[in-house]
């Protein structure tokens, strides 16, 4: 293997780390974001969704999933939005090799350019 070669391959699995340290760290930052309205949230006002998935940047369906391996139930109003019952006792943080959520504002403009 060259030299060139061989810092080509360093620089890929720096690379590769980086990244999975920002994946990590992303999920930390979420799954802490959902603790702190789940602890200082009003108990008869359970926080929606929808709204969340917009400050996290992350889609709805998988903020449900995020809540559920955080140990926190969902539920769904009487419109028919799924929330988040705050007050919950059960919390804790994703274990690590927790599944990739990416940022759905990305995705988004991703999709923009394939159209």
């Amino acid at each position: 293997m060259t030299l060139v070669a061989r810092k080509g391959h360093a620089l890929a699995t720096l690379g590769a780390r980086r990244s999975y340290s920002l994946h990590t760290s992303l999920i930390q930052i979420r799954a802490r974001a959902i603790s702190y309205v789940n602890y200082s949230g009003y108990k008869p006002h359970p926080y929606p969704l929808m709204h969340l998935s917009k400050i996290l940047m992350i889609k709805e369906s998988d903020l449900e999933d995020l809540c559920h391996v955080c140990g926190l139930e969902t539920s769904i109003d009487e419109a028919g939005l799924k929330t988040l019952p705050v007050k919950q006792t059960k919390f804790s943080l994703p274990k690590s090799g927790f599944r990739s959520y990416s940022l759905s504002a990305i995705d988004d403009v991703k999709r923009r350019k394939d159209l």
